[in-house]
């Protein structure tokens, strides 16, 4: 698992790929987190869409944006850990209102 720094808070990619993900082979952490769907797991990477969830397998269970992000070229999970809901919010609301990911309609 690599870390990265994007935008002021540290991420960290999972050694999952998206595409594995749909196809329901891969298994996620059940963490509360801000995540973000990118090409790569570092800086400056395209960013296809930012989310944030109280349980991330939950959430990928049925995620309505993977097929969107998988398009735009995203096949890495990066999560910031976060445990608190408002926190979460805020930090995913900054964070697509710098990045302006496509898939954040």
């Amino acid at each position: 698992m690599s870390t990265f720094t994007l935008s002021g808070y540290s991420f960290s990619s999972l050694n999952v790929s998206l595409t594995s993900v749909k196809a329901g082979t891969a298994s996620l952490p059940t963490s509360a987190c801000v995540y973000a769907l990118m090409s790569r797991p570092v800086p400056g990477a395209k960013i296809a869409y930012i989310g944030e969830t109280h349980n991330l397998a939950q959430r990928f269970a049925a995620h309505h944006k993977i097929d969107c992000a998988i398009r735009e070229g995203a096949n890495f999970i990066c999560i910031h850990l976060d445990s608190t809901p408002s926190s979460r919010r805020k930090k995913e609301s900054e964070l697509i209102g710098i990045h302006n990911p496509p898939c954040n309609d």
